[in-house]
């Protein structure tokens, strides 16, 4: 069926032109294609979005388990700080959820759900003299704390801190 089709003109001899647009269909609205190409935009734009969304949370993640590495290196050389003497020339290393509950990190506060976080996190001291150019004997010690929590280097934290031996006697 179609559908009559009325061009108002004020121009009376345009009535042949007229006549042509009579028997034309005028419909407004979208053909397949147009609305097919339109959902392809938009899954590609949405698709592109998800990607974006997932690397932040990635980052996120990875910031978040940084800041936790440093405190908890913080508080490990805060314990090595305070102890008489400096760590023994040598390596260790383990688990870090129990080095920390043996420097006493976790008080009666945490519950078992709190400390379940650590589950594959290492640690790694590696301790080492430091002679000093110019003076006789080792004047430093210099520690090399490493924490881990994947098996990727983007995926640990390290710091070096130097402390003064104490004098031979």
């Amino acid at each position: 069926m179609i559908l009559p089709h009325f061009l108002i003109t004020t121009d009376p001899t345009s009535a042949t032109h007229q006549d042509s647009h009579c028997n034309s269909l005028n419909q407004s609205g979208f053909t397949l294609i147009e609305v097919v190409a339109s959902m392809v935009v938009l899954a590609i734009a949405l698709t592109t979005l998800v990607g974006i969304q997932s690397n932040y949370v990635e980052a996120y993640l990875a910031e978040e388990s940084r800041s936790s590495a440093a405190m908890y290196a913080q508080y490990i050389l805060s314990s090595i700080e305070v102890q008489p003497e400096p760590p023994d020339s040598g390596q260790t290393s383990g688990s870090l959820e129990s080095y920390l509950k043996k420097l006493g990190f976790f008080d009666a506060d945490f519950s078992e759900e709190d400390v379940g976080g650590l589950e594959g996190w290492n640690y790694k001291v590696d301790s080492s003299n430091f002679p000093l150019p110019g003076l006789e004997g080792d004047m430093l010690r210099k520690i090399l704390l490493t924490i881990s929590w994947g098996p990727s280097e983007l995926e640990q934290f390290d710091i070096v801190y130097y402390m003064k031996n104490p004098p031979k006697l």
